[in-house]
């Protein structure tokens, strides 16, 4: 995916690179923030002004959601597929969105139904126990059934932009985080 020029499939049968774009494709956005393949074998993508996509490998087709299928804010800017299969979409001015495989709306996550600190979700992490690391513009959540404020003193964590993760190989497992004003990186489990 490219910020600005589509998406650059490789098609692994021929070793040939396709370029898919709002000029010869069906794709809404040629602004893409995250990819993620499904368990089964669906490529997802969301994008700035486009929200989520799925690409049809066979068809080359993209299939989309956006805020005229409910999402929130079309502008999606942090995506995993979690170990169960569904969608955790963290949007740039409405919180963080669940959805099913298909693409169906479970539960939306903002500052007025979950104690989301911050509507601008710019990460989001799957920690080896199932646990979503959830960064914002204003510190760290989590989520696994609803969403729960860290006590990110407690974590050693500062009130900051977290915008990346990476799993930490420590004894005690956990994530590193690291933002515009959280340098060096910071240490949660």
């Amino acid at each position: 995916g490219t910020d600005g020029g589509g998406l650059n499939y490789w098609d692994r049968k021929t070793g040939i690179f396709d370029a898919y774009s709002t000029k010869n494709t069906n794709l809404i956005s040629d602004a893409i923030q995250s990819l993620a393949y499904d368990m089964d074998g669906n490529l997802w993508i969301s994008s700035w002004e486009g929200g989520i996509s799925r690409f049809d490998e066979r068809t080359h087709i993209f299939y989309h959601i956006t805020s005229n299928e409910g999402l929130p804010d079309n502008n999606v800017i942090s995506f995993i597929i979690d170990n169960k299969n569904r969608i955790w979409a963290g949007c740039f001015f409405s919180g963080l969105v669940l959805l099913d495989k298909n693409g169906i709306k479970h539960k939306i996550f903002n500052h007025v139904n979950s104690g989301l600190k911050d509507e601008s979700v710019r990460l989001l992490h799957e920690m080896d126990d199932g646990i979503i690391v959830v960064g914002t513009d204003n510190g760290v959540l989590t989520a696994r059934h609803g969403i729960r404020n860290e006590d990110d003193r407690k974590n050693n964590l500062p009130d900051c932009r977290v915008s990346d993760a990476q799993d930490a190989h420590y004894r005690a497992g956990g994530v590193n985080l690291c933002g515009d004003n959280c340098y060096p990186r910071y240490h949660y489990q």
